[in-house]
């Protein structure tokens, strides 16, 4: 009897929170026809110049955000979205500034700013085509081996 009594409030909870949408999840929600999404990706800069994870997913056509934690003691780190092909060119430009780069709309997507050790950053993305794009960090030297792929479908 007490069994039964409680599945019956663990089938009770599972079909609410079925109703009510769920939480968020790093692959995100699917958002309504709007273009606006609920999707919120978790992305860190490492300590030893890499990211974790080092592949992201978004949806086609929905703004997402991005929360970027550098957790490299003592190194900033910047998340900087990219047009595929272009990373070891806009690295390259962002040495005249300290690694500091703005989107453009073009090869630059969306960036956020330099970002001290400890702190974090969150990021607002606007829609994206569906395709692959790829993210870096530009500051001098970390593009190299700060590359992830961001899959939009």
């Amino acid at each position: 009897m007490k069994l039964r009594w409680l599945g019956s409030i663990g089938l009770a909870a599972a079909l609410a929170l079925t109703a009510c949408g769920g939480g968020d999840t790093a692959e995100g929600n699917s958002g309504d026809a709007q273009g606006e999404s609920d999707t919120t990706l978790e992305v860190v800069g490492t300590q030893d110049l890499k990211w974790n994870p080092a592949e992201l997913q978004a949806p086609a056509d929905q703004a997402f955000t991005v929360n970027f934690e550098n957790a490299a003691e003592g190194l900033q780190h910047n998340f900087v979205i990219v047009q595929s092909g272009s990373e070891d060119a806009i690295a390259q430009e962002a040495l005249a500034d300290g690694g500091e780069v703005e989107a453009d709309g073009e090869r630059i997507l969306a960036a956020t700013n330099l970002v001290d050790g400890g702190d974090d950053d969150e990021l607002e993305v606007e829609a994206l085509q569906a395709g692959t794009y790829s993210y870096i960090c530009t500051v001098a030297g970390h593009a190299a081996s700060m590359r992830g792929t961001l899959t939009v479908q």
